[in-house]
């Protein structure tokens, strides 16, 4: 689920725009989810403590005495890949603002082209390239690629492993490969492993972190052993 955080202070501001995040995620067919947030700390203390809960915010420069830009260098300096689209009165705050790389900066009132084009390139470049996405029956599962340990084939079937379930779909592994980051490593006919994943080594087989065991064809040992030094080594 793409998660989306707009931080303002003015409530008739922000219930208008999560009006027009919600009318444009939906028409685009996006699993997403909006909160507001009047408090910039309470949402600040929630991202320290949890990173990875939203992938968007819409921030506000000027709330009260703080300023977005600082809010801004918080989060970048607590290792927040968070999005951010700065949204505010002034233009004033634009070359400073862009120090903390948002992904666009719009003034008030908000232009919805410009608030679409801004949302769609950060789902597009930033949301859905760390994820892999696929239909299971009716459903369609956003798996984030840093959670898979690694994907069996049995027949048509591809088994995708993540450390709290295994999602099955139709597929095959080499159609499936091309579309996988480099983390990602084909290391026996019937198996992939994501190297980020992997504990250690031995002959023909993985272990990873998860202590699942992912064997290694002994055609491919070698070079297997080979790609994993060289990407641990980076």
């Amino acid at each position: 689920m793409y998660r989306i955080a707009i931080c303002d202070d003015e409530p008739l501001f922000a219930e208008n725009l999560r009006r027009q995040v919600n009318d444009l995620l939906f028409r685009h067919e996006i699993d997403y989810s909006v909160t507001i947030f009047s408090d910039p700390g309470q949402l600040l203390s929630l991202l320290r403590r949890e990173p990875d809960a939203f992938q968007l915010v819409l921030l506000d420069i000027m709330m009260g005495d703080v300023n977005g830009i600082d809010f801004a260098q918080a989060l970048r300096e607590s290792k927040s890949r968070i999005g951010i689209i700065f949204i505010t009165a002034s233009p004033s705050f634009a070359l400073e603002g862009y120090s903390v790389r948002p992904v666009q900066y719009l003034l008030k009132p908000v232009d919805p082209e410009k608030l679409k084009e801004a949302i769609l390139f950060d789902y597009e470049q930033n949301f859905t390239r760390k994820r892999l996405l696929v239909t299971s029956g009716q459903k369609t599962f956003s798996l984030a690629f840093s959670d898979i340990s690694f994907i069996e084939v049995y027949g048509h079937t591809l088994k995708i492993h993540t450390e709290k379930d295994t999602v099955e779909c139709p597929g095959a592994l080499k159609e499936l490969e091309s579309t996988l980051p480099d983390c990602f490593l084909r290391c026996h006919k019937s198996y992939i492993v994501n190297l980020e994943r992997v504990s250690d080594i031995k002959r023909y087989e993985f272990t990873l972190d998860t202590g699942s065991r992912v064997p290694i064809g002994k055609e491919k040992y070698f070079s297997v052993q080979n790609a994993f030094v060289s990407y641990a080594a980076r």
